[in-house]
């Protein structure tokens, strides 16, 4: 059970983050513990999108590449591989930038917490597996979530308890 200390805790703000603990009747957040009867709405966000970033960073980076040729046709060896590392380093960079995503768990007292995370696969299992937990009034099923390195650790759906 809950007490008003943890509820208020929860209410705070809004935060983001890497780990959720699916316990019995309450997920866990770091220091935070919310009821699971108190949910009021699941969502999959895309709040960090790297599309605008890489596109920047491409077309520097195709800039400078064609500066960098430029100078070894004209004769200059040094700055030319130079602007032609820097364009390779940030092209590199840009084609290595992922995505964000987010689940987004909104209560009942209007606070909203977000895990986010690039593997947008498993964000949509923690939901559903908190989905069919409330649907299926589960209060066995847990599990633990890791959207940092994308692992789920000791996930069970345990059996339906009607009340």
């Amino acid at each position: 059970m809950l007490d008003a200390a943890q509820m208020a805790n929860f209410a705070r703000s809004d935060e983001k983050y890497e780990q959720l603990a699916v316990d019995s009747r309450v997920l866990r957040a770091g220091q935070r513990t919310m009821a699971i009867a108190n949910i009021s709405h699941l969502q999959i966000e895309q709040p960090g999108r790297a599309g605008a970033k890489r596109g920047l960073l491409l077309i520097l980076g195709g800039l400078l590449a064609l500066a960098g040729l430029g100078q070894l046709a004209g004769g200059g060896a040094g700055p030319g591989l130079m602007l032609l590392l820097v364009a390779g380093g940030l092209i590199y960079w840009a084609l290595s930038l992922k995505d964000l995503f987010a689940l987004t768990i909104a209560s009942n007292d209007g606070s909203r917490t977000m895990f986010t995370g690039t593997n947008r696969a498993l964000l949509i299992e923690a939901m559903e597996f908190i989905t069919a937990k409330i649907d299926r009034a589960d209060q066995t099923s847990r599990t633990t979530f890791n959207f940092n390195n994308s692992t789920i650790v000791g996930s069970q759906m345990g059996d339906v308890i009607r009340n």
